[in-house]
């Protein structure tokens, strides 16, 4: 009965990736980029944001013991997986990369990345947009110090002397803030999400992630 439960809730996963990944686990547009800029500026007063980065650390109960080296670190109690997001001011997910290595810190799981391999590639679609009288070919990801320089991310200040560097890390850190709030919705809203995960296959766990994340930005859109 066990197994005929975990096999119908693996089919159900399926579905939903397949059918709605598309739509609801996407890229944004140069339609969708225009409003995302619109929105960040009203909200953030940040001409050309896309969203913001960050990684989140998903504890892996049932981790092979073969594995546990390679998906543990110091500063977490077990095996984990990691989970790189890009979240807007609603908390829609824009890009989610899940699956790496829980030893993996943002700066390794952002060089394997699919968003960073996509804009080297130029297959992302980009939107110019004026700040302070420059031109800006594509938008930005608000990012915190440990990332790479990068003209895709956009970093705070490690030294604020002046009031115009103070203000700006205020805002930046106010503003970095949505990617925190869409971890903490996905784990209230989902128990699987929340609990350490009981899953033995990689593939499977990817699997109900991005289900997850894809039934999220279902509820941000009804």
């Amino acid at each position: 009965i066990v197994g005929t439960y975990f096999l119908y809730i693996h089919l159900i996963f399926l579905g939903i990736c397949q059918l709605y990944g598309k739509r609801y686990l996407r890229n944004p547009t140069w339609s969708d980029l225009q409003q995302l800029y619109e929105a960040h500026i009203q909200k953030h007063g940040l001409p050309g944001m896309i969203g913001s980065i960050d990684c989140r650390q998903w504890r892996w109960y049932a981790c092979p013991t073969a594995w546990r080296g390679q998906h543990t670190r110091g500063d977490q109690k077990g095996p984990t997986l990691v989970l790189q997001a890009v979240a807007s001011q609603d908390m829609w997910v824009w890009s989610a990369f899940f699956g790496l290595a829980g030893c993996m810190n943002d700066i390794n799981t952002f060089q394997f990345s699919p968003l960073l391999e996509s804009y080297i590639g130029g297959t992302i679609p980009k939107c110019g947009f004026y700040a302070n009288n420059n031109y800006y070919e594509h938008g930005y990801y608000l990012a915190d110090g440990i990332y790479p320089e990068y003209s895709m991310l956009v970093k705070t200040f490690s030294q604020t002397q002046d009031e115009k560097r103070q203000y700006f890390k205020r805002v930046h850190e106010s503003a970095r803030k949505d990617v925190e709030r869409c971890f903490a919705c996905l784990q209230a809203r989902w128990h699987f999400v929340r609990n350490p995960c009981r899953i033995w296959e990689k593939e499977r766990i990817r699997m109900v992630m991005y289900a997850c994340i894809i039934m999220h930005n279902m509820i941000l859109e009804d």
